[in-house]
Parts: structure tokens; C-alpha cells; sequence
């Protein structure tokens, strides 16, 4: 699947969000996910009025380390022990540890591999200062893991939930495109022009702060972060800043990120045409 850095990413800093993702940048978004083949763009789109792509399934059915939340939990509870002490160390990691765990998940999101797009992480920075922080913020996440996770997994499935709600009312709302897109009827070309207004509204109501794609898209990121931050502290304790890979960021569950990155993308493909069908009806 070919780097596409822009198709999510913002999601990653929610306080720099000030532009939605899909409003009024139909051909932009058009190019980002141009650039992907159809081979890679293509998740099972379920074929009727209520759903606009396939519905997501990650969060309602991974299973989190090992097949169990509770062994996944259980392994919070003692990351440092097998760990070699490095350039950093642990004492040093544990004193830049955050109290706060959003600021923690701020400070590790651009090192990290996501959920939401296949952008490559930021390089570890060389200084020992800044490892410091970053060993930190790892720390704070490992150690704080064992209450998140634990209820994470649920929080992760609901907001999917609410996502996949949002895709029925989405689909529901653009039923009239479908129609117009396969009989070019007036009928429904008035229909897509009368409706535009609650299709553009119902993404924004849903980008916004508590809404069904920014909430969903945080706690993709979040879950993510937790997935890998294992990795990711040890290498920050060896001061390793050399280049990682998905696939020792992830293991066995690179496969579910691949696809909820695809179904994502199917998404903006579904809305990017959409929009385009409306500027051609309101023409």
C-alpha cells in the first residue's frame, strides 16, 4: 500500500484540527487516494442503502496481546524487567515520566507506526534529553496500561460502534447519489442537490470533538500506540535510532492494521465521489 501521509494524519494531533478532513476539498483528498490501486482500495462494500463502506471489525474483535485483554493487562505490570539497561536507562526513562496520559500519547504519536494511515514515524532524536522524554512518555503509557487496557478494548469497540453508525446514516443520507450516479434521473439529481447540506453536515457533526470520526480515529490511535509501545521502549532505551518496521512495530497484528487502513481509505474514495457527484448535479 503506497505512503499516503494525509489521508487521517491529522487525527494523530487533534489540537491542530481546524479544517475537516472531507468538506470542501473534494479534489484534493480525490489525489491523496488516487494514488492508491484498486487492488488496495478494495474492502467489501456491503451493497445497500443503510451503509456507505464495509462496516469496521477491528475493534470488536481483535483479541489484544496473546488473545487476552487480562494477559495483555498482566504484562503491564512488569515491561522493564526483561529490558537491557541502555543509553538511557530505566531510571532515567522513569523520572521523565508523564502524569498526564493524552500529554504522553502527544508526545509518542509522531515515533510511533498508526492505525490510521502508513505514514512512516519521525526518527528518534540522537540527544539524550529528548530520549529521556520519550522514554518517559513510553513509561507512562506501559505503567498506566494496565487500568487502560483493561477498559480500552471496550472503549476501542464502542466508538466503532458509533462509527459504524455513523457509515449507515452516511450511507442512508446518500442513497439518493447511488441512484442518480446509475439512472441520471432528475428526480434524483434534485434529491443529491436538496440533501447536500445534511451530508456535509453529518461529517462535520462527526470530525468535531466527541463526534463518531474523531473519537473513533483517537482511540484507533491510542490503541495503536499501546500495540507497539512495547518495541518502541526498548529501542528508545538502547538508543537505537535506527529506522523500525511495521512489521517488528505490530507482529501478527500487521494484517488488521492493513485492512482498517484500507476500509478507511475506501471511505474518502465513497465521499470524494459523492462530492463529485454533486458538483455535477448542481451544475
Amino acid at each position: 500500500m503506497p505512503t499516503n501521509p494525509d489521508l487521517f494524519s491529522k487525527f494523530k494531533n487533534p489540537t491542530q484540527i481546524k479544517v475537516s478532513t472531507f468538506r470542501k476539498v473534494v479534489h484534493s483528498a480525490t489525489n491523496k487516494v488516487g494514488s492508491m490501486s484498486k487492488k488496495d482500495l478494495g474492502t467489501n462494500v456491503v451493497e445497500n442503502a443503510n451503509a456507505a463502506v464495509g462496516v469496521m471489525t477491528f475493534g470488536a474483535t481483535i483479541a489484544v496481546a496473546a488473545g487476552s485483554t487480562a494477559a495483555f493487562a498482566a504484562a503491564m505490570t512488569g515491561p522493564a524487567a526483561g529490558v537491557a539497561l541502555g543509553v538511557v536507562g530505566i531510571a532515567l526513562a522513569a523520572k521523565a515520566m508523564y502524569s498526564n496520559r493524552e500529554a504522553a500519547h502527544t508526545a509518542i504519536t509522531p515515533y510511533m507506526f498508526s492505525l490510521i494511515d502508513d505514514a512512516p514515524p519521525k526518527a528518534l532524536p540522537s540527544d539524550k534529553p529528548a530520549l529521556e522524554k520519550l522514554g518517559g512518555a513510553a513509561l507512562s503509557l506501559i505503567t498506566d496500561g494496565q487500568a487502560q487496557v483493561s477498559q480500552g478494548h471496550g472503549k476501542l469497540a464502542s466508538a466503532e460502534t458509533a462509527f459504524n453508525t455513523f457509515l449507515r446514516n452516511y450511507g442512508e443520507l446518500t442513497r439518493w447519489h447511488k441512484r442518480y450516479k446509475t439512472d441520471r434521473q432528475p428526480g434524483n439529481k434534485l434529491l443529491v442537490v436538496q440533501n447536500e447540506q445534511k451530508r456535509q453536515d453529518l461529517i462535520a457533526t462527526a470530525e468535531k470533538q466527541g463526534g463518531a470520526i474523531f473519537e473513533y480515529m483517537r482511540r484507533l490511535v491510542h490503541f495503536g500506540n499501546y500495540l507497539q509501545v512495547f518495541e518502541f521502549f526498548g529501542k528508545v532505551l538502547k538508543a537505537d535510532t535506527a529506522a523500525w518496521s511495521e512489521s517488528a512495530a505490530f507482529g501478527g497484528y500487521l494484517t488488521n492494521v492493513k485492512e482498517i487502513r484500507k476500509t478507511l481509505a475506501k471511505f474518502v474514495e465513497q465521499v470524494d465521489a459523492d462530492s463529485a457527484l454533486y458538483d455535477e448535479a448542481a451544475r
